[in-house]
């Protein structure tokens, strides 16, 4: 979508000085004007009979309007063709491979954050959660006996009864089925999280593109784009102004926003207005000029 943009700049910025009259421009002429005006008024009586000026018959004073001169500052307009551009956008994928099996929006609809997109078919990461669960279960218990084990012929170690070699193998068992069940715990965690990936949820506020891949087909993990999600709320309008403009307007940021106006045809006249919020750090030796963006909310 293109838009006619327009920066400008408020009341007491020297944005161009070229844009400015000079108060005493000014004056000079609106006095040319009124002199101009009052010599026509007199051009404008007629003669009489005798050849002689006068008024004619019946005709009364010629009104004369005057006005006082005012200084006055001029808004400086830059017109260019500006592009709308989302704010922000997202690819969304998914995070494990499986079946996508329900889309739960309509291609172009205005989604909310943490809306429902995708169902991925969960039933393989509920069995892989109650597989660790139940790997964690038996692991437990094997550790619970390693630690009884290992209490007993600790007592021996003492009383001299074990041997050192008896000793050394207890423990190292206890300690191996104790990493056991850490690992245990933590397959149950990144089981879970598997389970609730299969719920894909809108990241951001905006609206829906196409759909990209369909209700049946398998999506891998991090790798097919299922959906991409614009945020149009706040938005951004792209456009280029004439290098020679840019310290004028730095100077203008400096001090307070910059307006930027938007138009285009289906706004019926309507000119919505933003501030400029970006300034690239490059000039485009091409055309010799600055790309520059504004925010609308």
């Amino acid at each position: 979508m293109k838009a006619h943009s327009s920066v400008r700049a408020e009341p007491g910025c020297r944005l161009a000085c070229a844009g400015w009259l000079r108060h005493d421009r000014l004056q000079r002429s609106l006095a040319a004007l009124t002199a101009a005006a009052v010599v026509f008024s007199g051009c404008s009586r007629k003669e009489s009979p005798g050849g002689k000026p006068g008024r004619a018959a019946g005709a009364g004073p010629v009104p004369v309007l005057a006005g006082k001169a005012a200084q006055k500052n001029i808004p400086v307009q830059i017109l260019a063709i500006g592009n709308v551009q989302p704010f922000t956008k997202v690819a969304v994928r998914s995070q494990i491979t499986g079946q996508l099996a329900k889309v739960h929006f309509q291609e172009g609809e205005e989604v909310k954050r943490n809306d429902l997109l995708f169902t991925i078919d969960p039933r393989p990461s509920q069995t892989a959660l109650e597989q660790a669960k139940a790997n964690l279960a038996r692991d437990e218990a094997q550790f619970e006996n390693a630690r009884i084990e290992f209490e007993r012929v600790n007592k021996l170690f003492v009383a001299n009864i074990s041997s050192r070699d008896d000793y050394d193998k207890a423990q190292a068992n206890l300690n191996a089925l104790r990493g056991t069940v850490l690992a245990d715990r933590a397959a149950i965690t990144n089981a879970a999280l598997n389970v609730e990936f299969t719920s894909i949820h809108s990241p951001i506020d905006g609206r829906t593109g196409n759909l990209l891949v369909h209700e049946g087909n398998i999506v891998k993990a991090e790798d097919d784009v299922l959906l991409q999600i614009n945020q149009v709320r706040p938005i951004f309008v792209s456009f280029a102004v004439p290098e020679q403009f840019l310290p004028e307007i730095k100077r203008r940021m400096r001090s307070g926003p910059l307006q930027a106006q938007v138009s285009y045809a289906s706004l019926d006249g309507a000119s919505p207005s933003g501030n400029v919020s970006f300034i690239d750090n490059s000039v485009d030796l091409t055309t010799g000029t600055v790309q520059l963006k504004a925010t609308f909310d």
